[in-house]
């Protein structure tokens, strides 16, 4: 069985350009969301040696797959980042309503990357 693809839209504040991002279902397999997507993204496309504070920093926002089934608890984004407090990947968990109307309209996540004006 093939596991579908993760669809993430890709914000650069910098540039202004809003772009698709596809994970490829082998990938998005093992981190399927929620704080292992965050981890993921974060590790293949930011440099590890980059300042928190800086506008180089990367947001990521994700749900986990089950987000909109009828499941306690399910209705979950994670926001990771790198931290300025720890200087390490940190991250948090936010419910409401939110989660359900980003997978609703097909997203798996936001990645969020650059300094707007």
């Amino acid at each position: 069985m093939r596991f579908p693809d993760g669809k993430l839209l890709d914000i650069d504040l910098t540039n202004g350009e809003i772009k698709k991002k596809v994970i490829p279902g082998e990938v998005y397999r093992l981190y399927p969301g929620g704080s292992a997507l965050g981890l993921y993204i974060l590790l293949n496309d930011m440099d590890p040696k980059v300042d928190p504070l800086s506008p180089d920093n990367i947001l990521v926002l994700s749900v986990s797959p089950l987000v909109g089934f009828p499941i306690s608890g399910a209705n979950r984004m994670t926001a990771t980042t790198k931290s300025p407090l720890t200087n390490t990947i940190g991250d948090s968990q936010a419910g409401g309503f939110f989660p359900a109307y980003l997978k609703g309209n097909g997203w798996d996540g936001i990645i969020i990357r650059g300094k707007a004006q």
